[in-house]
């Protein structure tokens, strides 16, 4: 009877010494997988709008930035404008 208890407990150590390697592998991968935004292949960009030296970019892919730009815009001046009536 003794014996059982001596080996759960060892099957226990076992189990988690090999749950601690795995997180330990895990954040070594983690450190060595570089951030997307340090990434030049993820972080591919497309100039949209250049007006007095500013900038506008979006990611390559996006598909009518300008028009996604301008819906927000519209959006917000319209909120403004219903909380300025509001108040």
């Amino acid at each position: 009877m003794p014996n059982s208890t001596v080996d759960t407990s060892n099957n226990v150590l076992t189990c988690l010494q090999l749950y601690i390697d795995d997180m330990e592998e895990s954040n070594l991968e983690e450190e060595s997988t570089p951030n997307a935004p340090l990434d030049p292949e993820k972080n591919e960009r497309k100039t949209v709008v250049q007006l007095f030296g500013i900038e506008m970019t979006a990611p390559k892919g996006m598909k009518n930035p300008i028009r996604l730009v301008i819906t927000m815009i519209t959006l917000n001046l319209l909120l403004l404008f219903l909380l300025s009536k509001a108040f």
